[in-house]
């Protein structure tokens, strides 16, 4: 019962663990490209930990193993690097086979110069930083509680009490989930603002204030606005946090959020018109007349600002007086979220993405060599002319291609020792498409 012998149990559970994962790694006759994961967390002791994943493939399919979680007092880009190779190290990776980074979007992590992956980049020369693409889209897009529980069972007896839920700047889906709540519960939360703006002190002049804002026609615009485009997006968001996905759905899922804005910037079906209509019948029933709260006179632009566009200016914004303003308000949301998209979704640099729909036989620009030169130069892979016309013949040739959505499918089908063997690279490794497929 003693903790130094719970303590050595557990040492000796994590090194078994370690050693069979080194030999799944290394147990394959051709070499392991591998791609490692690493975040920096607190513990339920709200100490701070580093912890280290890596990404490989065995016997044709996708696996990942935890390899730590160490505690850190240096959270300095130099620090959390030296903890992610000392949890590698046991390990003995052959650092020319890393191929990727995938950490979060903090500059500790993502900087160009100075950050993790920038100090990684010196012992995995080969590898590429992804910052996840869910992550990434979740950047683009947080009382009284007994009392409106309380509220909740008088006024709706029929359903089951909600909580509001705490908006993460870090995940859109929380902000769907808030905003979807505060609209299903509006009711509810405008009463017990109401009973709280007739006691006394700063709870009624909190709740005095609340209420105003939230019994205007440009608040229940705004949460109509964004429930329809959370809901949009949560289906890219739910995708690409998807294990099954490939490359060129995360393409697809993004484009396809990309398109949807448009249209709805655009208006070609009236959706501006609709979301409108659905304020006005939420504003009817909650006896709603206020278009925005009184402000102040309306600040003129300094001079310099004569000859340009302003979309918004820092400190007061002008007044909501009309359903033109809140056509400008709603075009000022879709192009801020489109430039955001377009920001974070930049042009495949390596060209992984282009590569991987050329190595897949449902996409339209299969068998296009030229898409693989990219990546290939990256990871120091040649492969000849003869042996991709002999993969693209061998794929088309397949009875079954159709169910090779994704490349673990491929590899599944293109075995190692089928493809023409080219000349052996410093390592001594021989490189064909099989590895291709594999990085």
């Amino acid at each position: 019962m003693s903790h130094h012998i719970q303590d050595e149990l557990l040492e000796a559970a994590a090194s078994l663990l370690l050693r069979k994962i080194k030999t799944k790694m290394q147990e394959q006759p051709r070499p392991t490209y591998f791609a490692i994961l690493a975040d920096e967390f607190k513990d339920v002791s709200k100490r701070e930990l580093v912890a280290v994943c890596v990404r490989f493939i065995h016997s044709g399919a996708i696996k990942e193993r935890a390899l730590g979680f160490v505690k850190t007092a240096d959270l300095s880009a130099q620090g959390i690097s030296q903890r992610i190779l000392e949890i590698l190290e046991p390990l003995g990776l052959d650092p020319s086979l890393c191929v990727g980074f995938c950490f979060d979007g903090a500059s500790v992590m993502s900087g160009h110069r100075g950050g993790v992956q920038s100090i990684l980049k010196e012992t995995f020369p080969k590898a590429v930083y992804v910052h996840c693409n869910s992550h990434r889209l979740n950047l683009v897009l947080c009382a009284r509680h007994a009392r409106f529980v309380e509220l909740q069972k008088e006024m709706h007896p029929e359903r089951p009490c909600k909580e509001l839920e705490r908006s993460c700047d870090t995940r859109w889906s929380s902000k769907s989930g808030s905003v979807y709540k505060v609209l299903e519960m509006l009711d509810v939360l405008l009463e017990t603002l109401a009973e709280y703006s007739e006691t006394s002190g700063q709870t009624k002049l909190d709740a005095d204030n609340l209420l105003q804002q939230m019994q205007t026609k440009k608040l229940i615009f705004m949460l109509v606005v964004f429930c329809k485009l959370f809901q949009c997006s949560d289906f890219a968001t739910k995708g690409l946090q998807s294990p099954a996905i490939c490359v060129t759905d995360c393409i697809s899922l993004i484009e396809t959020l990309k398109d949807t804005l448009a249209t709805f910037r655009d208006d070609s079906n009236g959706d501006f018109d609709k979301v409108l209509r659905l304020t006005e019948e939420l504003m009817d029933k909650y006896e709603i007349a206020c278009w925005d709260l009184i402000m102040s006179r309306e600040r003129k632009l300094p001079a310099k600002f004569s000859q340009s566009i302003v979309t918004t200016t820092l400190g007061k914004t002008s007044a909501i007086k009309n359903n033109g303003d809140l056509r400008a308000l709603w075009n000022c949301i879709l192009d801020n979220e489109m430039a955001e998209l377009n920001s974070r979704f930049k042009d495949d640099t390596y060209g992984i993405m282009r590569a991987s729909a050329a190595l897949i036989p449902g996409s339209t620009t299969f068998g296009t060599q030229e898409l693989i030169k990219s990546p290939c130069s990256l990871y120091g892979i040649t492969v000849c002319d003869a042996e991709f016309a002999f993969f693209t013949q061998f794929i088309k040739g397949k009875a079954d291609k159709d169910k090779m959505p994704s490349l673990i499918e491929l590899l599944d089908a293109c075995a190692a020792d089928i493809f023409p063997r080219n000349e052996p690279s410093v390592k001594g490794h021989h490189h064909t498409t099989h590895d291709v497929l594999q990085c």
